[in-house]
């Protein structure tokens, strides 16, 4: 294998071999470096044993010749230095004058020689000591000779430094033999050293090149208990872990196999599910549009017939000659189209709000008249089953928000009219505060905690959480039937497109409380507006005569346009169809248009936008009447040129508030001549009482019997606008009612039962 070859190259020169050059080598360079340090320190001390005995010689022969210097006994100095200079190391003797004229030579070795001066002779008379000098082969000593502080002469001696070189090299090559042999026997030391260190750095080499190739049963062997025999257990116990987690690994490829068939055949799978999934979406979101289609087209051939029906009972209403039955039986007749109206406006809030198509406009609203006007249509409800309404707002409220007026009234009236629906005695309370809130720290934001607390009958606490499902209700029977069982699902939904969420606690016979926190932008530009007189009949207006077109498909539509408005003095023309709205506008050029938007020939928006391309027909006020209520729709009306849209069923005093504000117009209403019960005397012993109709006489026995005293004032009140002659019995009735007499009156009404 190309592995075991880069091994075996690299293995060229083994371990062993570089084991035992490395410690053969640190030891010759060790015994080197130690003889040449002896060597080097032997020289010296060589050196300095032939330097003191040169001292000696010298200093003796100045002594010896001090005084044969003095006497100028040259002769004398010559034996004197003859007899020394018969010591080995000394060449020759020189005696010098003071002039440094040689005045005797000593030449041992070179008898024949003869020098008259030289410049040891200086040396030695300049030097005040004795001067050395180091030569090849020769020691050169010289030292004045004194007689007291005189200098009288001086003496050279010449050594010869052969016997020290030869000492130095007999004990240079004695070193070298000491090295030589000290490294032969470190070599065979080490050898068998290294051998007992590679031995099993071999067999682990071995084991390891053996696992290399595939092989996990080997095992090493080494009969020492130093590190090495540690090493080779441990690897041997990791090639035991080895041959476990090949195995292991073997075990999970063979199941990751698997896995990877299952897998891929489960991906097979999904691919197949999440194209079925696709499909399904497709056909979900065709349904849903298809839903969507439905529901607008059933919505719209469902408001065109209740337009007509409640249409005509706010007409027929406005007669004055009706009789009890009668009215009771419009009453029946507007509150069942407005329940039916109801359900159709709930389920098309639901569809859109499940289909993502709902949004929020938010516009300037005025917190106190918003307030205001929630209260009102509550406390007359709430007067109705003789309970209380309260309206509690924080007094750090502030003057206007930013919100969707009509959602925000929607949820409101929805939870107020539930807990009003599920309350018989007691109160209902609307309590609106600020509160702290992340938003909160924006101080243009302000955080509302809105509450609707009753008094009624409470809910089980097993049926809180279902009370949001669409349709579903919970509670006495009698009480489901008033509603869709839609309104605190479509809340809850509205709730959270505002940021919020709304919550319930509840409590059997005591009562609940429906709560949701919502920040809005504070405004505060908002102006409060006011609310509509609903209590006076609208009977016509001031100023010349007003020309209204009327332009829709259907006549009964335009039969309760007419029939609404002809009688308050308007000029109204009708139409059918878009090509007659715009020839119709050209002929009679009308102060204001009502027109349908949906219709043959030509439809109401390309009737606007072609009327709008007329000059003397651009400003006219176009109000857009339409059975389809898809905001769409509304947007699009804005866009060819409508100032206004009106959803059918119309509701005669949203017509008149929009005719008002866009004509201008100011309302003359009827007055009503009658008499005032309250002025009425308490006794009337002369007048005489007539009993009103049996039916009137059932209700009144009934109010009577449940103790409702508020109710029996208003029914009173109720039977004297229904017929003067009937003002005797609503006085006493008013009377004995303010005085709490349950049994009086029902002693009165038994009287005509």
């Amino acid at each position: 294998m190309s592995w075991n070859k880069n091994i075996n190259r690299e293995l060229q020169i083994s371990l062993s071999t570089k084991v035992t050059l490395a410690i053969t080598s640190l030891v010759f360079l060790s015994v080197t470096i130690a003889t040449s340090v002896s060597l080097d320190r032997n020289q010296k001390i060589f050196r300095q044993e032939l330097e003191q005995k040169a001292k000696v010689s010298l200093t003796t022969l100045t002594v010896s010749t001090a005084d044969a210097f003095e006497a100028s006994n040259f002769d004398l100095v010559k034996d004197i230095m003859a007899r020394l200079s018969i010591q080995q190391e000394i060449i020759s003797t020189r005696a010098y004058r003071q002039d440094g004229k040689i005045i005797a030579n000593s030449n041992i070795r070179q008898p024949n020689k003869v020098m008259e001066s030289d410049i040891w002779g200086a040396k030695s008379l300049q030097n005040p000591d004795t001067f050395l000098e180091w030569q090849p082969q020769r020691l050169i000593v010289g030292k004045p000779v004194t007689m007291g502080n005189k200098v009288i002469g001086a003496i050279a001696v010449e050594l010869s430094t052969v016997p020290l070189q030869q000492k130095l090299a007999t004990e240079r090559n004695q070193s070298l033999i000491l090295a030589l042999v000290t490294t032969i026997i470190t070599s065979i030391i080490a050898y068998y050293w290294s051998r007992s260190i590679t031995e099993p750095l071999k067999q682990i080499i071995t084991a390891t090149q053996y696992i290399a190739s595939g092989g996990l049963d080997h095992e090493i062997t080494v009969k020492s208990n130093d590190e090495f025999a540690m090493l080779a257990r441990t690897f041997n116990f990791m090639t035991s872990q080895l041959r476990k987690t090949v195995k292991d690994l073997e075990l999970r490829a063979e199941a990751l196999h698997q896995s990877e068939t299952y897998a891929s055949n489960q991906a097979l799978k999904l691919r197949k599910t999440l194209y079925q999934l696709k499909q399904a979406k497709a056909t979900a979101e065709r349904a849903n549009q298809a839903k969507s289609v439905f529901l607008s087209s059933m919505s719209h051939e469902l408001r065109t017939p209740l337009n007509g029906i409640l249409g005509y009972a706010q007409i027929l209403k406005r007669d004055r000659s009706l009789n009890s039955q009668q009215k009771n039986g419009l009453k029946v007749i507007y509150e069942s189209g407005n329940h039916l109206l109801t359900l159709i406006n709930d389920i098309l809030d639901l569809s859109k709000i499940e289909a993502r198509k709902l949004e929020l406009y938010p516009t300037k609203l005025h917190c106190q008249s918003f307030f205001d006007s929630i209260g009102d249509i509550i406390r007359l409800q709430a007067l109705e089953k003789d309970i209380i309404f309260e309206c509690i707002l924080s007094s750090d409220l502030p003057t206007g928000i930013e919100a969707d007026e009509k959602r925000l009234r929607q949820v409101l009236l929805n939870l107020l009219g539930n807990a009003v629906k599920f309350t018989d005695r007691g109160k209902v309370t609307l309590k609106v505060s600020s509160i702290k809130s992340r938003a909160s720290k924006d101080p243009s934001k302000i955080t509302l905690r809105f509450e609707v607390i009753d008094t009624g009958v409470g809910i089980n606490p097993k049926q809180l959480k279902q009370i949001f499902q669409p349709f579903e209700q919970v509670g006495d029977l009698k009480k489901r039937e008033a509603g869709t069982g839609l309104g605190l699902a479509i809340s809850m939904k509205l709730v959270t497109l505002m940021g919020g969420q709304i919550g319930v606690t509840s409590k059997l016979e005591e009562g609940s409380t429906f709560w949701f926190d919502a920040t809005f932008p504070i405004n505060k530009t908002a102006i409060a507006t006011t609310q509509p007189e609903h209590l006076r009949q609208v009977i016509g207006y001031k100023g010349t005569r007003r020309k209204i077109l009327v332009v829709d498909d259907k006549k009964e539509n335009r039969l309760v346009i007419l029939n609404l408005l002809e009688p308050l003095g308007f000029e109204i023309t009708l139409g059918e169809d878009g090509q007659q709205e715009v020839e119709l506008a050209r002929q009679i050029k009308p102060d204001c248009i009502l027109t349908d938007l949906v219709m043959p020939v030509k439809s109401g928006f390309e009737a606007v936008k072609e009327i709008r391309q007329i000059p003397d027909l651009k400003d006219v006020i176009i109000i857009a009447i339409s059975a389809s209520v898809l905001e769409s729709d509304r947007h699009q009306s804005r866009i060819v040129g409508c100032e206004a849209f009106l959803p059918k069923p119309v509701k005669e005093q949203q017509l008149l508030a929009l005719l008002q504000e866009h004509l201008q117009l100011e309302w003359i209403y009827e007055e009503v001549e009658s008499i005032s019960i309250e002025q009425q005397p308490t006794t009337t012993k002369s007048a005489v009482i007539i009993p009103p109709p049996l039916e009137e006489v059932e209700i009144l026995y009934e109010l009577a019997m449940l103790g409702s005293m508020k109710k029996i004032r208003e029914r009173a009140k109720y039977l004297q606008e229904l017929d003067p002659k009937y003002t005797p019995l609503a006085a006493q009735l008013i009377n004995l009612a303010e005085g709490f007499k349950e049994k009086a009156i029902v002693d009165l009404i038994e009287e005509f039962m």
